[in-house]
């Protein structure tokens, strides 16, 4: 729009210096030349002003054109401005939106990390909170425990008690064992024994310090039926006295002499 105001205003100026053209040719026609003018060309001075007005006329009009052409190159450059500006605008509306994505993920993220600092922090309290049970409940019962016998290994035993989980108890060299108040050997333990051990807290297992076992009733029972079957017969096995006596008689009458048959 600019270059064509221009070129409409140049078109008006052209048109009025065309005015003035004629005004000086008719000028020219009534009023002599000065004599300080240039010279007529070929003694005719209204032509000599007639080339001097067209010259001033192509003159005018090249600059007007060169005007326009400028003008034009004015406009593109604006036309480039504004384009560049509406893409530097698209461009930050752009960058604002991702920006506001980009703090909304962070806070996102950071609640996130929030949340699972959170909650490892109550795995941590929960953790110690039941270390401090366990630890608690270890103090409770480090010193004894009853129960039966249920599992038995090179260095440690499984107590089942009658209230609570089975106990595992680690078996040292240090251990005192007893079976029926007698000292005894880890594997000499009868399974299902009753169980009274005392302990203390260990590393990786409790530490048995005494272990007193007792034979079951089942197999003390067992022993001394086995003992009743294997024992001899005595008075099934020995000889009816009654009857050897009275072989004996009889052997004695039948070799006696007879007297009546002397």
């Amino acid at each position: 729009m600019r270059w064509h105001w221009s070129w409409m205003v140049g078109m008006a100026g052209l048109g009025a210096l065309a005015t003035g053209c004629a005004s000086t040719q008719s000028q020219s026609q009534t009023t002599p030349e000065p004599a300080t003018a240039s010279a007529p060309v070929n003694g005719d001075p209204t032509a000599s002003a007639q080339a001097r007005a067209t010259d001033t006329m192509n003159s005018a009009l090249k600059a007007q054109q060169e005007a326009a052409k400028q003008q034009k190159e004015t406009d593109d450059e604006y036309r480039a401005l504004d384009q560049k500006q509406d893409e530097l605008a698209v461009a930050q509306s752009k960058a604002v939106a991702d920006n506001e994505r980009a703090v909304q993920k962070q806070t996102e993220a950071n609640r996130a990390r929030g949340d699972a600092m959170r909650v490892s922090e109550q795995a941590g309290d929960k953790a110690v909170s039941a270390q401090k049970q366990d630890q608690k409940l270890m103090g409770q019962r480090a010193t004894n425990v009853d129960g039966e016998l249920v599992d038995l290994q090179k260095d440690s035993i499984a107590v089942e008690r009658k209230k609570g989980p089975t106990l595992y108890l680690h078996v040292g060299s240090g251990t005192v064992i007893t079976l029926d108040g007698k000292p005894a050997k880890l594997d000499s333990l009868p399974m299902g024994a009753p169980i009274h051990a005392a302990f203390e807290p260990g590393i990786d297992l409790p530490r048995a310090r005494r272990i007193e076992a007792t034979t079951p009733a089942n197999e003390e029972q067992s022993g001394e039926s086995d003992q009743s079957d294997t024992a001899p017969a005595d008075n099934d096995n020995a000889p009816d006295q009654g009857d050897s006596n009275a072989k004996q008689n009889s052997k004695s009458n039948s070799t006696a002499p007879d007297n009546n048959q002397q």
